[in-house]
C-alpha cells in the first residue's frame, strides 16, 4: 500500500521516510504508465469518429498533449528514485521532482479550462458514444493531475534527505607554512623565504674553506717552528 493520503493533495510528508517516498514514486510511475496507455488508446478510437472534428482546437490540442505529459513525468520520476536508490540525491534532483507536482496543478487547471471553454460555442454531446471518450480522458487526466498533486509535499521532505558531500582533505600553502587539512601544520618553512634563503653554492664553498685552513695552517706553523730550530742549531 502506498503512504499518500486518500484527498489529493493533502499529504504530510514530515513523519514519512525516504521508504515511503520511493514507494508513493513506484505508485506514479505505475499510473503514469496506465494513464499514458489508456488516453493513447481512447485517442486512437476518437480520431476515427465524426465527433472528433467538432472538439475544439484548445481541447484537442490539450487531449494530445496528454501522453506527452505523462511520459515526461514517468521519467522525471525516474530520475528521482535512481538518486534516492543510490543515495546520491542532489538540489537539482529535488527541483526536478518538486516541479513535477507543480505542472500537475497547472496540468489540472488547463483541462478544466479547455474542456469548459464556452468559446467555440456548446460543444459538449452528452449521451453521444463518441462525447463519451472524451469524458472519459476528461475525468482520466484530471484523476491523474490530482493524484501528483502530493508530489510538492513529498519534494519539500525530500530535500532532508540530500546527500552533503564529504569534505575532501586539502593541501594549503599559507604564508610560508603547508597546511594539511586541519591539523599538522608544518610551521617556519623556508620555501620562498627572501629572508631565511640558504645558497647551496656558497653554503659549499664555506664548509670547505673551513677544512682547507684546519689542514694548511698547522703545516705553516709547523715549518715556521722547524726553520726556527734549526736557525738556533746553527748558531
Amino acid at each position: 500500500t502506498m503512504a499518500q493520503c486518500f484527498m489529493a493533495g493533502m499529504t504530510s510528508y514530515e513523519n514519512q521516510s525516504l521508504a515511503d517516498i520511493s514507494e508513493d514514486i513506484t505508485h506514479w510511475i505505475i499510473y503514469s504508465e496506465k494513464t499514458k496507455n489508456d488516453i493513447n488508446e481512447l485517442l486512437s478510437k476518437l480520431k476515427n469518429t465524426a465527433f472528433y472534428s467538432h472538439i475544439p482546437y484548445d481541447y484537442k490540442a490539450m487531449i494530445h498533449e496528454m501522453p506527452r505529459i505523462c511520459q515526461t513525468n514517468i521519467d522525471d520520476f525516474k530520475r528521482t528514485l535512481e538518486a534516492i536508490q543510490t543515495r546520491s540525491l542532489t538540489q537539482s534532483n529535488v527541483d526536478l521532482f518538486w516541479k513535477v507536482g507543480k505542472r500537475a496543478i497547472e496540468n489540472g487547471n488547463d483541462n478544466k479550462k479547455y474542456y469548459k471553454s464556452r468559446d467555440d460555442g456548446y460543444w459538449h454531446d452528452y449521451g453521444n458514444p463518441e462525447f463519451k471518450m472524451i469524458e472519459d480522458i476528461y475525468a482520466m487526466f484530471g484523476d491523474y493531475c490530482a493524484t501528483l498533486w502530493d508530489v510538492t509535499n513529498a519534494a519539500s521532505r525530500l530535500k532532508d534527505y540530500i546527500d552533503i558531500p564529504k569534505e575532501v582533505t586539502a593541501v594549503k600553502y599559507e604564508n610560508n607554512s603547508i597546511n594539511i587539512g586541519d591539523g599538522n601544520k608544518i610551521k617556519k618553512s623556508n620555501f620562498h623565504s627572501k629572508n631565511k634563503t640558504v645558497d647551496s653554492t656558497n653554503a659549499g664553498e664555506t664548509v670547505g674553506s673551513k677544512i682547507k685552513w684546519q689542514i694548511v695552517v698547522p703545516i705553516i706553523v709547523g715549518v715556521i717552528i722547524a726553520a726556527i730550530v734549526f736557525y738556533l742549531g746553527i748558531n
